[in-house]
């Protein structure tokens, strides 16, 4: 990396350390500013560094190895109904200019600027679910509700009927989940407990149960990145992170992503509405995609769902994936072969024991972390050739709770992990940062 002004240094070295020995692999969660690297156990223990998890990229899109694994989510679960998707969220989702305007009931003019295609995936989740007559772009969802967080879906209701999510699929039997929750978690008024590291922990765990439990039922989630925040500086400044753990949930779990974060994050303020949460839209409709239509929230989340929803129908039903597999990532994860981390943003799948056992640094209290860091480590490279702000975030995804087993230890019995950037080489002096969950440091 180097400074202004500087010559060019060795890279950023990122090591996430399990803190407990002899204790079954753990889940974890490593992001980089705008990288983020996910691990991921197998039922065998085992690790492989040939995951075709591995995406480079803000998306992770419909290539053949995640063909080939929605596909097994379909072989491994019941049969479901392949032309109907349930909606899983918040306000967000319940507001019905989220893709309520595709269904002709509607009435609302459809738009889609020469992309005529996508005419005939409108077409295919467009017919009656319930004797009400609502289709998958129109129905009212029961997973989906005002102000509610990502542990929502899956928490028994007060009534004592089953969780939200469970009831909606037994209501439509989709075989698709569009899935976008966090803008209520990021809604906190402590930085500690909900935007900043405990909320971090919380939401990774809540989406990977999500998920489980879709995937489980042969349900396919598509998972939504929360859309620009501009109510509050707090909840703005971290809505990159929680997207970050959307990102690495999915290449985890090897499922697509839907983008609409970036574009509104290039429209500004402006394509949100007055409250700074919820996008704006147009008032002609929602699904108008023309430049004029696209420069409001709802209506590019509209086109970024609709064309998530296309790739993943043609490349299930009419075989046809437009999109090459992502390149597989150099290196080995040890100290002398780390894994190279080519560009941002990025995410990795890493499953079992971390190759490198013999780390030079045991004790992380000099740089901000904590003593008895002494599980297996995977060591990943980052270069830099200016100084950048960094965020590095590290995230168990399941198994956390108020009081664990002891130090580094998850209530599920598995390791916690840690996280520990390093400036050069992995010597003690070169440590610049640790922490069990989030760092942030200009570098």
């Amino acid at each position: 990396m180097r400074p202004p002004g500087d010559e060019p240094k060795d890279p950023v070295m990122c090591a996430p350390s399990f803190r407990a020995a002899r204790l079954r692999p753990a889940v974890a969660l490593l992001a980089l500013a705008s990288l983020s690297c996910s691990r991921t156990a197998r039922e065998d223990g085992g690790s492989s560094l040939a995951s075709p998890g591995r995406h480079f990229g803000e998306s992770v899109q419909v290539t053949p190895s995640v063909a080939r694994r929605l596909r097994a989510i379909i072989e491994g679960g019941p049969a479901r109904d392949d032309a109907a998707f349930m909606k899983v969220g918040d306000s967000l989702t319940v507001n019905c200019n989220s893709l309520c305007c595709f269904a002709a009931a509607s009435g609302q003019p459809v738009d889609l600027d020469g992309r005529e295609a996508l005419a005939q995936t409108i077409a295919h989740f467009d017919r009656p679910l319930t004797p009400g007559g609502e289709s998958s772009w129109d129905r009212s969802s029961e997973a989906a509700s005002l102000g509610v967080w990502s542990g929502w879906p899956l928490a028994p209701s007060d009534d004592g009927r089953a969780a939200p999510l469970l009831r909606e699929i037994d209501a439509i039997d989709p075989r698709f989940a569009v899935v976008m929750l966090g803008t209520n978690d990021l809604a906190g008024t402590s930085l500690e407990h909900w935007v900043g590291p405990k909320g971090l922990r919380a939401y990774a765990t809540n989406l990977t149960a999500i998920v489980d439990a879709l995937t489980a039922r042969g349900v396919i989630p598509l998972l939504t990145y929360i859309p620009p925040v501009y109510a509050e500086e707090a909840r703005r400044r971290f809505t990159p992170a929680f997207n970050a753990i959307v990102r690495g949930v999915a290449v985890a779990a090897r499922v697509p992503t839907i983008d609409c974060y970036s574009e509104m994050a290039e429209l500004g303020p402006s394509s949100i509405s007055p409250d700074g949460v919820h996008p704006a839209y147009d008032t002609r409709s929602a699904c108008i995609l023309t430049p004029e239509g696209l420069r409001f929230g709802f209506n590019v989340r509209n086109l970024r769902t609709l064309e998530t929803l296309h790739a993943v129908r043609v490349a299930l039903f009419e075989d046809q994936v437009s999109v090459p597999e992502a390149p597989e990532i150099e290196g080995a994860a040890t100290a002398s072969a780390p894994l190279v981390i080519a560009s941002l943003p990025f995410a990795v799948a890493l499953a079992g024991e971390g190759p490198n056992t013999s780390s030079p640094l045991r004790d992380y209290r000099a740089c901000g972390g904590q003593d008895g860091a002494d599980g297996a480590e995977w060591i990943l490279r980052l270069h830099l050739d200016s100084a950048a702000p960094l965020r590095v975030i590290a995230v168990p995804p399941r198994g956390e709770c108020e009081a664990g087993g002891g130090p580094g230890v998850r209530c599920d019995g598995s390791r916690d992990v840690s996280v520990a950037l390093f400036a050069g080489n992995l010597e003690a002096s070169s440590c610049l940062a640790a922490h069990s969950t989030l760092l942030e440091r200009r570098v």
